[in-house]
């Protein structure tokens, strides 16, 4: 936080034990400096605004993981890993420098969608060689509209932690009637 806005560092910078950061400012450029290594780890323009983040593109991005490493656990995912791999090396192929955007990207459509149907957008991409991450995003998306069979089963039974309070579960709650 630096004058009522919050200023950006690179994803992964903290950690569960804290982290100590001097702020450097010159003129209208405020400089985020690690006090242990003296690395200069974000570099902002000051806003006169109040309330905003002002955050680079790249503070974005989980540097972590290589991009190997990030294709493969993006793979394993996948109940077909071989077809995924393929997949995922034709994108690396068509988008070379926005590799890893576009494994975030696949990575948030799991968040997303079901697993069935992210399995079928993977079938009907590679089919229509739709390589890329928005395309496959969209396709998972048409693919809930003109199928949508998850909504039909039914809801698991749920299980009381301890027996003598499982009475609990069977209580109905009272509703009312919304045109009240």
């Amino acid at each position: 936080m630096y004058k009522a806005n919050r200023y950006s560092v690179p994803l992964g910078t903290y950690s569960d034990f804290g982290k100590d950061f001097q702020l450097n400012i010159q003129e209208n450029i405020l400089r985020i400096i690690d006090t242990e290594t003296g690395e200069i780890i974000g570099t902002h323009e000051i806003s006169n605004q109040k309330g905003l983040l002002i955050q680079e593109r790249a503070h974005k991005r989980d540097r972590s993981k290589g991009i190997p490493a990030y294709i493969e656990s993006t793979a394993d995912k996948f109940e077909n890993k071989s077809l995924a791999l393929q997949y995922l090396a034709e994108v690396k192929e068509q988008y070379p420098r926005y590799m890893r955007d576009q494994l975030q990207l696949l990575n948030k459509v799991w968040e997303s969608f079901p697993k069935s149907y992210i399995n079928q957008t993977l079938l009907l991409c590679v089919k229509q060689k739709l390589y890329s991450a928005s395309e496959f995003h969209d396709m998972a998306k048409h693919l809930m509209v003109q199928k949508p069979v998850e909504a039909a089963k039914p809801p698991k039974k749920i299980q009381a932690l301890h027996q003598e309070s499982s009475y609990l579960l069977d209580i109905k709650l009272p509703t009312s009637d919304l045109s009240i």
